[in-house]
């Protein structure tokens, strides 16, 4: 019973890191990242307490790769919206600033910066989120998928 209990807990930590790395926001990124690194190290300490063969080691093994896939589908969907942003927004605003300072009327400076930030992200804010939330959305699928099989599998056993 511990055991599917571990593995249980793998599984839930799994959904929590993908719906920490589904909130926008730096800081919780960053942790996201954090977290991801240390729930790998522990989802192969944890394979590595089993021995190899046995249903705990198999789903431990069903869990890591449900990780990498979902990491390698979510850094593509990532991929994705930062290839189309450029090409789909508005980027008339950063376009402006450029050509400014390349005729040497304007001195960039951090406030210019900023303004032109702000005006790029007034202007692109919906498709920047839509076209980001399409992207990840493939990945979430496929992981939110995969757990569920996961712990219909170790229910499944749990009642045997």
């Amino acid at each position: 019973m511990i055991s599917e209990n571990q593995l249980k807990y793998a599984y839930f930590a799994l959904i929590l890191c993908m719906v920490i790395s589904a909130i926008p926001n730096t800081l919780t990124q960053v942790f996201s990242m954090f977290f991801s690194f240390l729930l790998i190290i522990g989802f192969y300490s944890l394979r590595r307490k089993w021995k190899i063969g046995s249903p705990e080691y198999q789903e431990t093994k069903e869990i890591i790769k449900t990780f990498w896939g979902w990491s390698m589908i979510y850094i593509g969907g990532i991929l994705i919206a930062s290839l189309s942003i450029p090409i789909l927004g508005d980027m008339t605003a950063l376009h402006e600033a450029l050509e400014s300072v390349a005729q040497g009327m304007v001195i960039p400076d951090e406030a210019m910066v900023g303004r032109v930030m702000q005006d790029f992200m007034d202007k692109n804010f919906w498709l920047i989120t839509g076209i980001t939330f399409l992207s990840v959305l493939p990945a979430q699928i496929y992981g939110f998928i995969r757990v569920k099989r996961g712990l219909a599998r170790i229910n499944k056993a749990v009642k045997v």
